[in-house]
């Protein structure tokens, strides 16, 4: 892990999540290997996902979150908005 990831794995490891979350796992899981194994390598989708949950979790982390930019590639879980028809097959 390189310095900016083990202190972002850090920061997760205070955040509030939803019970069994799978933000909840990975968050801690990061954390573990921040503070156990900080020479592991993490995947290119770790990396990406560590960057992805600073983001959803900068509210509970940064006090100036608002100048916290969003990472590329980032969607949020209320950015889905249903078709006409999706709805149709709902009701």
């Amino acid at each position: 892990m390189t310095s900016e990831q083990i202190e972002m794995a850090k920061k997760l490891e205070g955040v509030t999540f939803l019970p069994a979350s799978f933000d909840k796992r990975f968050c801690r899981d990061m954390a573990t290997i921040a503070k156990h194994k900080p020479e592991q390598e993490l995947t290119e989708k770790q990396a990406r996902l560590l960057t992805f949950m600073i983001y959803r979790y900068r509210r509970q982390i940064y006090s100036n979150w608002e100048k916290l930019p969003k990472p590329p590639g980032y969607t949020s879980r209320g950015s889905y908005k249903p078709s006409n028809e999706d709805r149709d097959k709902l009701s």
